[in-house]
């Protein structure tokens, strides 16, 4: 679904759009058709997104034990499990941004759990779907622009993304 947010320093809501241009609202899709870079198609959070309850019990996928994206390897796990998904433009979500609290505002941090998220992720991906190279590259992607393009901008500290580089060089051996 789409999703707001609200700043909280000067209390806007500014409206956050999802690259789901081109999509027919509430279509039925199936992940195959959109296995092409399924993963940048979708976001990797959790709270954008609705699961029938059945589905989770099929699917039960954790949430790591991690201070910073916890829900990635959840979210890429089981939307790569599902067999059909489906648009919903009107936003369903509302969340604070500007509080200077969330996990997000301190990813520099612990800059190498998005790694490890992914690296779990990759890891149920591959159980799901053998080693289907269309799958492995929509998350791999998916997980280098989440480096190079997401962490890079929001924690802007050249050595919180020089060790994340590092980690990520080593992992997929580039």
């Amino acid at each position: 679904c789409e999703r707001e947010s609200f700043n909280s320093k000067d209390n806007r809501t500014l409206y956050i759009g999802r690259k789901y241009h081109g999509f027919e609202e509430d279509r039925v899709y199936f992940t195959q058709e959109l296995v092409d870079g399924y993963f940048n198609l979708v976001s990797v959070v959790c709270w954008d997104k609705m699961f029938r309850y059945s589905f989770l019990q099929a699917n039960p996928y954790e949430f790591q034990n991690l201070r910073h994206c916890n829900d990635v390897a959840f979210v890429c796990s089981t939307m790569a499990a599902a067999k059909t998904v489906c648009f919903v433009k009107e936003s369903l979500v509302r969340y604070r941004i500007g509080t200077g609290t969330s996990t997000q505002d301190k990813a520099v941090n612990f800059p190498l759990c998005a790694l490890e998220a992914f690296g779990k992720a990759r890891e149920n991906i591959f159980h799901l779907h053998g080693s289907d190279y269309k799958w492995q590259k929509t998350i791999d992607s998916r997980c280098a622009d989440a480096f190079f393009n997401t962490f890079q901008k929001d924690v802007n500290d050249d050595k919180a993304c020089k060790e994340v580089y590092d980690a990520f060089k080593n992992q997929y051996e580039i």
